[in-house]
């Protein structure tokens, strides 16, 4: 039996309010439209990074009524693959934010990322005793959504050894 559009609506809403916190800014950061393909530099892909901090910070002070997020439980990385597509990898994290990261973290990314190709963001958000890891590609590829997949694997190992949950 079909649904009809207003049940379909309801059933939308009921599952979203069903949803924690970090559940919904997860889906809000990987749903939508894809974006726009585009090889970033170093610099770019770490100003991505950063204003991904920022956004995902807004969403958990939106969200943190009565949620127990905290504006330090997540965290973001950037993957990268070599020329030779030989070397997958991610950068160190930004856990958590601060209005502006040291030196020495943008320096690392930076060097982490110095003749490697940027493929996307991953982040990870705490959840109680699981993190909700996404991604947030530059370049939109059957094979970059196949090294981000093994990418997501390898940073939730990351982020659960960083061991920055709520």
């Amino acid at each position: 039996m079909a649904l009809t559009d207003e049940e379909g609506k309801a059933r939308r809403r009921a599952g979203v309010a069903a949803m924690t916190g970090a559940e919904r800014i997860r889906r809000d950061l990987t749903g939508g439209r894809p974006p726009e393909s585009e090889l970033k530099t170093p610099t770019g892909a770490l100003i991505a990074a950063k204003t991904l901090c920022r956004k995902i910070e807004t969403r958990i002070a939106d969200e943190t009524h009565g949620t127990g997020l905290k504006p330090e439980s997540f965290a973001v990385a950037v993957g990268y693959v070599s020329p030779d597509l030989s070397v997958i990898g991610n950068t160190p994290l930004l856990i958590g934010y601060s209005p502006e990261f040291s030196p020495q973290d943008e320096a690392r990314i930076e060097r982490a990322l110095a003749g490697n190709i940027a493929l996307g963001l991953i982040f990870g958000i705490a959840d109680g005793e699981k993190i909700l890891v996404g991604t947030r590609p530059f370049l939109v590829t059957k094979q970059t959504d196949s090294l981000l997949s093994e990418l997501t694997r390898v940073a939730q190992n990351e982020f659960d050894l960083d061991g920055f949950r709520n």
